[in-house]
């Protein structure tokens, strides 16, 4: 308060909220308050000290307290709620009259259409049938689906056709499926119709690369339910296969007439489809003869033009040499002016060179005189703190050469005697860690025993299917050798290729719009053969486009040479005068 002053007080009071500050002040104002901290305070410090130090200051400023008390609570601080917007209203603009009047037609009153059938509103039937039928096969698919997860392992998943992973994939496969046994597998077979097993055939070397062609997706790993729904799959092909040949027994026709007039028909198609394009292509030729013969002719009135516009220009030319003839001996005159100008300027610039280097050797020496004198004010303090270290360092090593040397010994035997719970020596827990370790390795030992057995069960179970299985997959791939061959036959028919010959055979207009081409070609060749200036048309353009620039550069050339001699045997020099500026605006 002595520091701050009844000022700094007021303004403290006003920063905070004056509900706090009412409070505060009206605590410090009652009387009972004091003798309360006074006997609080008299526990902690001494009884003279509360009296002097914060009794006393507190009864002097307890009038001010009451004065701010009383402003704060005066009707000039109290609050007054904000004024509330009135709501007045638009003081809106009387609209402007339209420029163009609103014209007066009477729409005439038409009958009411009639009302569309209820019919358009309404779903076909058709939709709800297929909606039906979408729910009965999803309810079959559902219930086939319950069927094989019945059956399905744990392992059901496809994997990659890595040696590597097939081996990790067959091992987790084995463990997982360790309750399935022969039993079970004997069952869901009796629900299969399992077809007749047949003899197994081996394929040549030959057919084995014709068969690596065919399987070019990847192999997928085979689990106990894959193998049971290949089962299903063959039983039904067999029973089509029956079908047919008691459909054939009882009387029924083969397509072969059929395909044979079917293959007739696509070999007219596609020669017609030839002729067209041999049309095409002669209509193609025959444009491109006559665009040809059109940029012969404007090729010809070009280079007219072109030989008159050169005559032209080495006119102007020689008219633009002579004009810069006369600058460049301008230009040499100034050369000469600018040559003896540089030569005062050298002058002058070794002058200054010269004092320049007095001032910087007596600089020099005054620098070393001061660098000598403080260095030898370095070494002499440098000697000092040498001395001070090699005392402190003395005294240090005497106090710790006169301390006691005590090794506190441990015995591993020992318990340590707090009298707790299971106490024990050092040595006692690391036999026990030790027997831990051992129990848990022979506990890891016996489950790897036992997992193994299983995968060596399920194993001997599917391999038996596998077997059987390989016999109809034999079958199948001798069908699909087969088929390739005779699909081969089939393309090489419909690939064959038709000569010329037989394409213009019976189109007349096809052989006079080929003799109407060679006309064209043979009036193209003589026209260039005639044409002198197309024989040498790459002499022509090169002379066109850069024989000007040539005799320009010659020019110039020798002009540069015969002013760098002259500039030389003016001034002495050995390079070229336009050095002399670089030099001058460098300096």
């Amino acid at each position: 308060m002595e520091i701050f002053g009844e000022n700094g007080l007021k303004h403290f009071l006003l920063c905070n909220k004056v509900h706090y500050s009412k409070e505060l002040l009206r605590f410090l104002c009652t009387y009972n308050v004091i003798s309360e901290i006074k006997s609080e305070w008299v526990r902690v410090y001494d009884e003279t000290f509360v009296n002097e130090f914060l009794i006393k200051p507190l009864e002097k400023w307890r009038p001010i307290f009451s004065a701010l008390q009383e402003y704060l609570e005066s009707d000039k601080n109290t609050f007054h709620p904000r004024k509330v917007t009135e709501i007045q209203p638009f003081k809106l603009t009387v609209p402007k009259p339209r420029s163009v009047l609103i014209p007066e037609i009477v729409i005439p009153e038409m009958q009411k259409m009639r009302n569309p059938p209820p019919s358009t509103y309404n779903q076909p039937p058709e939709i709800s049938l297929l909606e039906t039928e979408k729910f009965k096969n999803r309810q079959k698919i559902e219930n086939l689906k319950i069927q094989s997860n019945k059956l399905q392992p744990r392992c059901s998943g496809v994997t990659c056709s890595d040696a590597k992973v097939m081996k990790n994939q067959n091992q987790c496969n084995l463990e997982k499926i360790s309750t399935v046994s022969l039993e079970d597998i004997s069952k869901s077979r009796k629900k299969i119709n399992f077809p007749i097993s047949l003899e197994s055939h081996r394929t040549n070397s030959y057919k084995r690369n014709n068969l690596s062609v065919l399987n070019k997706t990847a192999v997928v790993n085979t689990n106990a339910v894959t193998i049971l729904r290949e089962w299903k799959l063959y039983s039904d092909r067999e029973k089509e296969q029956r079908q047919k040949l008691f459909q054939l027994e009882s009387g029924a026709f083969t397509d072969v007439a059929f395909n044979a007039w079917k293959e007739e028909e696509e070999m007219k198609m596609k020669i017609n489809q030839l002729k067209q394009v041999e049309r095409n292509r002669l209509n193609v030729m025959i444009s491109h003869e006559a665009s040809l013969a059109a940029k012969f002719n404007l090729s010809s009135k070009r280079q007219i033009e072109a030989n008159e516009l050169k005559v032209e220009k080495r006119a102007k030319l020689m008219e633009l040499l002579n004009e810069k003839k006369l600058e460049q001996e301008r230009m040499n005159k100034i050369a000469k002016v600018i040559a003896s100008s540089h030569e005062n300027a050298k002058i002058a610039k070794k002058e200054v060179m010269k004092k320049k280097r007095k001032l910087a050797s007596e600089i020099l020496k005054e620098s070393k005189q001061l660098l000598h004198e403080a260095e030898i004010k370095a070494q002499e303090e440098n000697k000092i703190k040498r001395e001070l270290i090699a005392k402190i360092q003395a005294e240090e090593s005497s106090a710790i050469m006169t301390k006691p040397h005590n090794v506190k010994q441990i015995d591993l035997c020992n318990t340590p005697g707090h009298g707790l719970l299971n106490e024990m020596s050092i040595i006692e827990l690391r036999e026990r860690l030790i027997q831990l370790k051992i129990n848990k390795q022979c506990e890891l030992n016996k489950k790897r025993d036992e997992i193994i057995s299983d995968k060596e069960q399920k194993t001997k179970i599917l391999s038996e299917l596998l077997n059987r299985i390989g016999k109809h997959r034999s079958v199948k791939t001798m069908a699909k050798v087969k088929k390739m061959y005779d699909n081969l036959e089939n393309n090489s028919v419909n690939n064959c290729k038709f000569s010329k010959e037989d394409i213009y055979k019976n189109d007349p207009s096809l052989q006079e719009m080929l003799n109407y081409l060679n006309k064209q070609k043979a009036e193209r060749q003589n026209n260039i053969k005639n044409d002198q200036s197309r024989i040498f048309r790459k002499y022509v353009n090169k002379g066109v486009k850069n024989k000007g620039n040539q005799f320009t550069r010659t020019f110039w050339d020798e002009l540069e040479r015969q002013r760098e001699k002259r500039s030389c045997i003016e001034t002495g020099s050995t390079h070229h005068p336009s050095q002399h500026l670089i030099t001058s605006l460098t300096a």
